[in-house]
């Protein structure tokens, strides 16, 4: 969900200002695909791909995860992931963000016979932050006309600029039949923007 407007009415918000007609979405569309693969010691990497609708430009990431406590049956799940996207197929701008969260869950088992015909829906809850870092590719004389520059939620940056790193709290549940899948996540970040996202998916 995006913040379109500003708070001025008769004058319009960055976002605005970057479409033509100064009338964008209120959602933004960001379908895609993500494919895990499972390690040993409860290890776990994957990659993702998405395109940001209605535009040319694409987010590619990958992240690796680790599942401390997993498949415990008196003990709720417990993972961390560390991962990493960048913005891709915009000539005005680099950008990547950095994220880093842990979850808590619990599995709970449901069906006929279980074991045999069983599928199981998994709660869980978690917080996690961003990192985001962003650099215009334009001469110092363009930045400057349009009063922008580098941005960095990272302390070690030069262009290090608060409000650039977010704490992430999310919640959702994951529901597994067979090889099928089905997750639902949403997360409100503070002085950013709400997010939900759902995925559908095989095992195999």
């Amino acid at each position: 969900f995006v913040s379109a407007a500003n708070d001025d009415y008769f004058t319009p918000s960055p976002w605005e200002r970057v479409h033509e007609d100064e009338d964008p979405s209120r959602v933004m569309w960001l379908p895609g695909i993500q494919v895990r693969k499972g390690l040993p010691l409860s290890l776990e990497a994957g990659m993702s791909w998405s395109w940001i609708g209605f535009s040319r430009q694409t987010a590619i990431g990958g992240f690796g995860r680790w599942s401390v406590l997993e498949g415990w049956e008196k003990a709720p799940d417990v993972s961390f992931q560390l991962g990493y996207t960048g913005y891709i197929g915009n000539d005005e701008l680099d950008m990547g963000v950095l994220d880093a969260s842990m979850s808590i869950g619990y599995t709970f088992p449901f069906g006929y016979l279980k074991g045999i015909n069983q599928a199981s829906i998994s709660p869980f809850i978690g917080c996690g932050t961003l990192k985001i870092n962003a650099i215009p590719r334009m001469t110092a004389e363009a930045q400057e006309v349009l009063g922008i520059g580098p941005v960095s939620g990272f302390s070690s940056k030069d262009h290090f600029t608060k409000g650039f790193n977010l704490v992430t709290p999310h919640l959702g549940f994951r529901i597994k039949s067979g090889d099928f899948t089905l997750a639902t996540t949403g997360t409100i970040t503070p002085k950013a923007l709400p997010t939900i996202s759902m995925a559908a998916g095989l095992s195999y």
